[in-house]
């Protein structure tokens, strides 16, 4: 197992050591729980606005750390499977499932096929198709008793070409009992929401599906992979059913200025997470300030400007 010190000292900087703590941390706090029994296809956004900034570094380096998250996740179940497939193509081709979810259950493969896929975003997704294309993957998996889920990033504004029949598609998902998870951040927040709603309200049963939206002005710090580790779509993945309300333990304190790890039993890895989101928000601040600055003296020469073109007249 890596020590906090060789995570500090790795490559890649402060990134890097998050990443690498967030995967500490999904085997820390999910091999205690029970991994539900599933096959997952993870279905991506590769069109061309994925290379928008508004996530630092870009949109799609977001999407890969959260498809590593999931994949961690995932697979803490050893009878799990997974695959992978891009929504985006031209207009003569077809969504492609890359890897099918029918036996794989390796998350470092999806991960190399996601770096080389980040160097080749085609066209406009086509969601409706695409989510027609994971069911029929879904429905080849080798153990019928694991149950099909498709886990969706949508970034980018969709043009659906028939909402009812998205829709009706979405009560045959339900009727199937197949579950959808849907990441929409970047512009798609601002574009979708309305209509991702009414799909996942369609597939949902008993509440197995999810929408975590989150636009870049109110993404924190950590960035995208931090909402989502917190979020339904991986804390339900492992949290024991209660049979009813009252049955319910007692919320535990979630120790958020330690990244939700209790100090005092690891404190170690709880300060460096602290440290962590504490050079995050520095940096943050500090980018900021300079912005400001650089502000204030452009507005003060405009001003200068502006009162010797005066004197001039």
């Amino acid at each position: 197992m890596l020590s906090t010190n060789t995570i500090k000292n790795s490559a890649g900087g402060g990134r890097l050591m998050r990443a690498t703590l967030l995967m500490l941390l999904c085997c820390l706090l999910h091999s205690g729980g029970s991994v539900p029994l599933e096959a997952t296809i993870i279905a991506v956004d590769n069109s061309m606005h994925m290379i928008n900034g508004d996530h630092r570094p870009n949109r799609f380096q977001c999407q890969q750390e959260c498809v590593n998250l999931i994949c961690n996740v995932k697979t803490q179940n050893p009878e799990n499977t997974i695959g992978l497939m891009t929504m985006a193509c031209l207009p003569n081709e077809y969504p492609c499932v890359h890897i099918a979810p029918a036996m794989n259950q390796d998350g470092d493969l999806i991960q190399h096929l996601l770096e080389k896929l980040g160097n080749d975003l085609s066209y406009e997704m086509r969601f409706e198709e695409s989510m027609k294309i994971a069911w029929a993957s879904l429905k080849h998996r080798m153990n019928k008793n694991q149950r099909p889920r498709i886990v969706a990033f949508v970034a980018g504004p969709l043009e659906i070409q028939d909402q009812q029949d998205l829709i009706k598609f979405g009560k045959k998902l339900r009727k199937n009992n197949v579950a959808i998870d849907i990441i929409s951040f970047g512009d798609s927040p601002r574009h979708n929401t309305p209509v991702l709603t009414a799909f996942l309200n369609a597939v949902n049963r008993d509440g197995n599906s999810h929408l975590l939206s989150m636009p870049p002005e109110q993404c924190p710090p950590g960035g995208l992979s931090d909402v989502l580790f917190t979020s339904p779509i991986l804390t339900e993945a492992s949290a024991p059913q209660a049979p009813n309300q009252q049955g319910a333990s007692p919320a535990a304190p979630d120790f958020a200025e330690y990244g939700g790890i209790n100090p005092q039993l690891d404190p170690e890895l709880a300060m460096a997470l602290k440290m962590s989101a504490e050079e995050e928000t520095t940096r943050r601040e500090t980018q900021a300030r300079r912005e400001r600055e650089a502000l204030a003296r452009s507005a003060a020469a405009a001003s200068k400007e502006a009162e010797a073109a005066q004197q001039v007249e």
